[in-house]
C-alpha cells in the first residue's frame, strides 16, 4: 500500500509490511525499528514515480490513499494524474478532502460549542490553496480518469450526513485507457506513460 502525504504514518500501521509512506515533514521520518512500513520525504513539487524509482522501491500499488492531501497541493489535477502512473489498472485510490463552508456550516458555527464548530473551520487552515465541495471534488476526480466506486462522509456518528459531514472522501478505481475528449477547445491529451501533453506541442 501507498500512502501520499502520510504525515506520522498513522494508517500505515493497519497495513503491515511493504507499506509505504512518502511525507512531507521531515520530522515524521525518524526511523523506528519497531516499524512495519516505510515512511520516505516526498517533496510535493516531485513526480510521485520519480521518488519511488530514486528510493528503490516499487513503481506500482495495489492499494493507495492520499488523505486530506489535495487542499494543499498546487495543481490537484496534475497530482491526480501522477497518482494514476504509480497504479496498475485493477488498483483502487481512497482520496478525501476538507468540505468547504456551505450556509449549513454557518449555522452550525453559529449555534454549537467551540469544541465542535472547529470541525466546521478544518477547511479554513492557512496553508490550504484549494476548497473543496463534495461536488467539485466528485467532478474532479472524474475529470481526471477515475471512476468513484464508494463515497464517505466523516465525523461524528450522529454526523454522518452529506450537508453537514467536514470531511468526504471516495473509492475510485482508474479507467483503464481514459484520455481526454477530442473536443476541438481542448488541446491536452495524456500519453501512453500518462503524462499530459499539449496537442499543439508534441514533440
Amino acid at each position: 500500500m501507498l500512502d501520499v502525504g502520510c504525515g506520522d504514518g498513522t494508517h500505515l500501521a493497519s497495513f503491515g509490511p511493504g507499506s509505504l509512506g512518502l511525507a512531507g515533514e521531515a520530522e515524521f521520518l525518524t526511523s523506528d525499528p519497531s516499524r512495519t512500513y516505510e515512511v520516505i520525504r516526498y517533496p510535493f513539487d516531485r513526480d510521485v514515480a520519480d521518488v519511488l524509482r530514486a528510493s528503490g522501491n516499487p513503481s506500482h500499488y495495489p492499494l493507495l490513499i492520499c488523505m486530506n492531501t489535495l487542499e494543499h497541493v498546487l495543481s490537484p489535477h496534475q497530482h491526480l494524474l501522477m497518482l494514476r502512473r504509480v497504479m496498475e489498472d485493477d488498483s483502487t485510490l481512497f482520496l478525501s478532502v476538507p468540505v468547504a463552508q456551505t450556509a449549513i456550516f454557518r449555522l452550525l458555527d453559529r449555534f454549537t460549542p467551540e469544541r465542535l464548530s472547529r470541525l466546521w473551520r478544518a477547511y479554513l487552515q492557512k496553508d490550504h490553496v484549494n476548497f473543496w465541495t463534495a461536488a467539485t471534488f466528485e467532478l474532479t476526480v472524474n475529470y481526471a480518469g477515475f471512476e468513484i466506486i464508494k463515497r464517505y462522509h466523516n465525523g461524528p456518528s450522529w454526523l454522518r450526513l452529506t450537508a453537514i459531514s467536514p470531511t468526504f472522501g471516495v473509492l475510485c478505481r482508474k479507467i483503464p485507457h481514459w484520455n481526454y475528449e477530442d473536443w476541438t477547445s481542448v488541446k491536452k491529451t495524456l500519453d501512453t506513460e500518462g503524462h499530459l501533453r499539449w496537442k499543439d506541442d508534441q514533440t
